[in-house]
């Protein structure tokens, strides 16, 4: 049984994007371009096959290809772990793997509280540089622990959305002084026109952060991460995006 797709998604999320053990970004290139492909590679932790290293016969497969046995790495430190069981122990690669997610959160937290316009304003050009049509779709209001529940959002992803309510009330204060009348309505249309895309394959999860790799472009830098989280909250919280 393979991982799933949603379970990958969380694991690139939960890492940031960037390999757990040399910490290299894994969309972008040496010069900060966004790839065609990424070179990242979701890994086992305990073996996914009997002649994989630190296999486990008592592990089941849900347990075997579950988020808490995957880690993401990049090609070189993926071949690594494989070739040197001993220096790289199943503890030792828990550790690793929690200690680098806890980093990814905290440093994406920072960023957050510390967002200004002109990070807004690199995510929000990108939003924004083809126009949507706008949606037909009716959105009802509900408070967004309804559209949590509504939407069968995990702790962390929930998490997330309030990390991304921390500086909400900067997306509002940026759209009413754009001079632009109608940029508020494009990037809202944008928005839906992509959610609406998206939810035909995706939801729950997957789909939250599908919409946050589309919102950041798939960049690893952690000031448009949060640019990008905390636009995509404020649409969840005005219900332009996700069930309600």
């Amino acid at each position: 049984m393979p991982v799933s797709y949603p379970t990958k998604i969380l694991v690139w999320a939960a890492a940031g994007g960037r390999c757990c053990i040399c910490k290299k970004p894994l969309h972008q290139d040496d010069q900060g371009k966004i790839r065609d492909e990424s070179i990242g590679e979701v890994a086992h932790i305990e073996g996914e096959n009997r002649d994989s290293k630190r296999y486990n016969q008592k592990q089941n497969d849900d347990k075997r290809n579950g988020f808490e046995n995957l880690m993401l790495l990049c090609p070189n430190d993926h071949t690594e772990i494989d070739t040197d069981e001993k220096k790289y122990p199943v503890p030792m690669l828990i550790g690793i793997k929690q200690s680098h997610e806890k980093w990814v959160y905290s440093t994406l937290q920072t960023a957050t509280f510390n967002l200004v316009f002109a990070e807004l304003e690199v995510a929000l050009k990108y939003l924004t540089g083809t126009a949507a049509a706008p949606s037909q779709t009716t959105y009802k209001v509900i408070p967004p622990k309804d559209k949590i529940l509504k939407n069968n959002l995990s702790d962390k992803v929930t998490d997330y959305i309030t990390m991304g309510m921390i500086r909400s009330d900067l997306i509002g204060d940026y759209l009413n002084r754009n001079p632009d009348v109608n940029f508020s309505t494009r990037l809202r249309d944008r928005f839906i026109e992509k959610y609406e895309e998206l939810k035909k394959a995706h939801d729950g999860d997957d789909l939250f952060f599908e919409l946050l790799r589309f919102t950041s472009g798939g960049s690893n830098d952690f000031s448009i991460q949060a640019a990008s989280l905390t636009v995509l909250v404020y649409f969840f919280q005005i219900c332009d995006v996700f069930e309600s």
